[in-house]
């Protein structure tokens, strides 16, 4: 059987879709004989068994709990059960989510400088529109050099 691997340009992708940690006080914490322990909700449309859940975002939330030394949690809830897909934004931002991704045409219109990789020629790769999300948000408020992508 072949092993499909999840190229690193789409991982980048989905991690500039995602909407971010909400900043509110509504994540499950616990105590426990090793101190508090706070557990995250992670909502994204992707069924459970898409590489990116499988080969990106469990092995992610694994990697968050042990490099916590327990302290911080993950739960991933796929295929749209906690927030519908072109509401995970909103879900986040109103804590209903603590962490959330959905595809940016989901939002369209809401985040315009984003859709600039949608844009007809602009680039040929996942790894080029990554690229190019991630300087326009490092450098939003200078002159972009894109030729490095």
């Amino acid at each position: 059987m072949m092993k499909v691997r999840t190229p690193l340009g789409i991982l980048l992708a989905a991690s500039i879709a995602m909407t971010g940690c909400s900043n509110n006080d509504q994540s499950v914490s616990t105590s426990t004989d090793t101190g508090e322990v706070t557990t995250l909700r992670f909502s994204h449309f992707m069924t459970a068994t898409d590489n990116i859940n499988t080969e990106a975002l469990e092995p992610w939330a694994k990697k968050i709990e042990a490099d916590s030394k327990g302290r911080l949690k993950v739960e991933i809830y796929p295929s749209a059960t906690l927030s519908k897909p072109g509401a995970t934004y909103d879900a986040t931002a109103k804590g209903s989510v603590d962490i959330g991704m959905q595809a940016q045409g989901y939002t369209a219109g809401r985040f315009p400088l984003t859709q600039i990789v949608e844009l007809p020629g602009i680039t040929n790769t996942a790894q080029q529109q990554s690229c190019i999300l991630h300087k326009l948000y490092d450098e939003c408020s200078g002159i972009i050099n894109l030729d490095s992508c």
